[in-house]
């Protein structure tokens, strides 16, 4: 999983934290932190245009596959599953063009259950 300082492995490393916030934070090959990100969660953000948005009104979420849906509660639950991942994927693919090819993604947090079957297969799972 996470190599070793005297690891002979020369990639670096972008661990993506779901939780209350998404964080992302990227390692180079050579153990230095490059930086990170933070953004709502996706619960945080989903409360958030709940209790916003006065039409929607009560919903309990289901997390559905799929590109579009044609009820809100399908097109809340689509748009759950598939922005977040969307996100998630598109921010890695931006850092690793940005940095370079060498980096092995790892997800982890109390929300990976939910997003792991969303995202591409080369995003590592960390269970804790």
């Amino acid at each position: 999983m996470f190599r070793g300082k005297d690891s002979n492995n020369k990639t670096g490393s972008i661990v993506v934290d779901i939780g209350t916030a998404t964080t992302f934070d990227v390692i180079s090959s050579d153990f230095e932190y490059l930086g990170g990100l933070i953004i709502p969660g996706p619960l945080t953000s989903f409360s958030s245009l709940l209790s916003n948005t006065s039409m929607i009104g009560k919903y309990e979420l289901n997390y559905k596959s799929g590109i579009l849906g044609k009820s809100t509660h399908d097109c809340l639950s689509i748009g759950f599953t598939q922005g977040n991942s969307k996100m998630i994927e598109s921010l890695v693919l931006n850092i690793v063009n940005k940095y370079g090819k060498s980096y092995q993604t790892f997800i982890t947090g109390g929300l990976t259950d939910i997003f792991k079957k969303y995202l591409p297969k080369n995003i590592y799972l960390i269970n804790y």
